[in-house]
């Protein structure tokens, strides 16, 4: 019997090495959960696991750049919501999560736009292409 969260990894392996192909910067998270550039971060999640009892699953987040998150938190700190940066931000969000959908569902991925409200922009991969 294959152990759920081994198989979650070697899905988000597989979603890694598909992303890189296609020429997406694939991230990896900084000392604080976010990473220092913009890209890809796929990773697999546990918390349905720990909390509802559910399988983890693998999660892809778009990061946009460090310059635009940064003016994008200090905006919104400050209650600006008509901060240039704030509708690039959402903007580029929503793209690049259909964009992650489209290229992953090309490459033979089932993918689609995550259900977690908490993280509207999120892609939750749910199986890869056949081997072979």
């Amino acid at each position: 019997m294959t152990d759920p969260l081994d198989a979650a990894e070697r899905l988000a392996r597989r979603v890694r090495d598909a992303l890189t192909a296609a020429g997406l910067p694939v991230v990896d998270p900084g000392p604080d959960e976010e990473p220092a550039d913009g890209g890809a971060q796929v990773r697999v999640d546990t918390w349905n696991r720990h909390f509802f009892g559910l399988e983890p699953e693998v999660v892809v987040t778009w990061w946009t750049g460090p310059r635009l998150r940064a003016d994008m938190v200090a905006a919104m700190t400050r209650h600006d919501l008509e901060h240039p940066s704030v509708r690039s931000s959402g903007e580029t969000h929503a793209a690049m999560c259909a964009a992650l959908v489209a290229v992953l569902r090309g490459s033979g991925f089932t993918a689609r736009e995550h259900d977690n409200d908490m993280a509207p922009f999120n892609v939750h991969v749910l199986a890869g292409p056949a081997d072979g």
